[in-house]
């Protein structure tokens, strides 16, 4: 058992003045909300996880709001490393063309890896939309973009959609969240799951 599992943000903070202290570093404390995010950037998240946490089988989830942090959490069962990719791509998944035309030369020539231009792009080409149409598992009427970059109190939406599903004449309405990542870096279950708990009396914009 580990002595706490829910850690502040003051006690980010404090742990990383302490390793500094310790070991002659110089990272800064300013800014403990993005210590999880930090910590999972890259294809080896595990790598970057204490042996000794993981060795009691801990990993870690981001939490936000009322000053929190992150809070260790027992595995999973089945699970063998704090920070299993989930959503690997699989070498045999469909492959589907995307045009690109419509994307004007000199916002290809600005182009960068971040997830703003990411998901920014992803809209202009109606990448979205195209995954709805070609993949039937739940079949959309239509599907609306509403707003980039949602901050909310509990989670971060990269992109939301308004989609309308069922019966033409009463439609149902349902949100599509999305959330984009650079290739190197793995989806998170925990931020999907934390989008679509977001409550709807949080403020969406």
């Amino acid at each position: 058992m580990l002595d706490k599992t829910l850690m502040s943000l003051d006690d980010v903070a404090e742990a990383i003045r302490e390793c500094n202290k310790l070991y002659g570093l110089t990272l800064s404390d300013r800014n403990p909300a993005n210590f999880m995010k930090d910590l999972l950037r890259g294809a080896n998240a595990s790598n970057n996880w204490p042996a000794s946490v993981a060795k009691r089988k801990f990993t870690g989830i981001q939490r936000t709001g009322d000053g929190e942090c992150f809070e260790f959490i027992p595995y999973r069962p089945g699970q063998t490393e704090p920070f299993p990719d989930a959503f690997k791509v699989r070498a045999d998944a469909p492959r589907y063309p995307v045009q690109s035309i419509s994307l004007p030369l000199a916002t290809k020539s600005l182009g960068r890896s971040d997830e703003t231009w990411l998901i920014q792009t992803a809209i202009n080409l109606r990448v979205v939309e195209t995954h709805f149409a070609i993949a039937p598992a739940y079949p959309l009427l239509e599907l609306t973009h509403l707003q980039m970059g949602i901050k909310l109190r509990s989670t971060e939406i990269d992109a939301l959609f308004l989609g309308k599903a069922g019966d033409p004449k009463n439609p149902d309405s349902v949100l599509v969240t999305c959330e984009a990542k650079q290739a190197k870096d793995p989806l998170i279950p925990s931020q999907i799951i934390n989008q679509v708990h977001a409550r709807p009396t949080q403020r969406w914009w």
